[in-house]
């Protein structure tokens, strides 16, 4: 089932698991980040027990504001013995992730089907 969050998410449950995609391709505009935020703080605690994948396929371009609501949510969800996965990065935006070693932090798989094999 899938189910629109916000106009720039979109959440697909699979069992337990909430797949998580953007409809945007660029993650830069900072009051957009902040509801993004939000709503996917909202979603996990609205879980027992949450398991989140996070699809990159459609992100051409992130701003530091959107890792740091990555990071912020690694944490909360981490903190509950929950599983946060990113899914999809392109090369580009791994870029990012790699300077500032967050692909160390996070747990990043190539593609959204490794991902739920893994959760």
């Amino acid at each position: 089932m899938t189910e629109r969050q916000s106009s720039a998410l979109l959440v697909q449950h699979v069992g337990s698991i909430r797949v998580i995609d953007f409809t945007d391709e660029t993650l830069i505009d900072q009051a957009a980040i902040a509801q993004i935020g939000r709503e996917l703080e909202e979603l996990a605690a609205q879980m027992d027990d949450p398991r989140l994948i996070i699809n990159f396929a459609t992100v051409k371009h992130i701003s530091s504001a959107m890792l740091g609501v990555l990071v912020s949510l690694h944490k909360k969800i981490t903190a509950r013995q929950g599983h946060l996965a990113l899914a999809a990065i392109r090369p580009e935006v791994m870029e990012v992730f790699t300077m500032t070693g967050l692909d160390a932090l996070l747990i990043i798989y190539r593609n959204t089907d490794e991902a739920l094999a893994h959760s």
